[in-house]
């Protein structure tokens, strides 16, 4: 059981929001009934993790010497903003990169458009009739 606590440790360095990444998962089995916790706290902890991500990370193996990006070796526990409105984080054994981008999801689609702002790394939803006049968005993914 010790194994799989380590794996949940390991999963949890690989988060890809900051916020989780601080988490310790510190788990201790006793007995039989223990163990039907752990696979609950761990079902919890990865749907709120999908949650909290959706999913828009991407992973690259690290080498012996960093993480290489657009040809650029930056050091283990470096953290940087890419062109393409990722923010990577250099680990011991991976990079992590996850958007920056909040896309809407729940707005009024026949009179309002999105427009990317690359500067921001940010999606504004505007009338479509007139790019001065916001429009209400309900909810995002990001």
């Amino acid at each position: 059981m010790e194994e799989a606590s380590q794996g949940l440790q390991d999963l949890l360095l690989l988060d890809c929001s900051p916020a989780l990444e601080r988490r310790d998962a510190v788990l201790h089995t006793k007995d039989s009934g223990e163990g039907e916790k752990f696979f609950l706290l761990l079902y919890l902890i990865l749907l709120f993790s999908r949650t909290l991500c959706d999913a828009r990370c991407y992973f690259r193996p690290a080498s012996k010497y960093g993480c290489l990006s657009n040809r650029n070796l930056y050091v283990f526990g470096a953290v940087w903003k890419t062109e393409d409105c990722y923010q990577c984080r250099c680990k011991m054994n991976a990079m992590i990169c996850c958007s920056l981008v909040l896309i809407p999801k729940n707005y009024d689609r026949a009179n309002c458009v999105g427009l990317f702002h690359k500067k921001s790394c940010s999606i504004r939803v505007v009338k479509k009739t007139n790019p001065d006049i916001s429009c209400k968005v309900y909810n995002g993914i990001g």
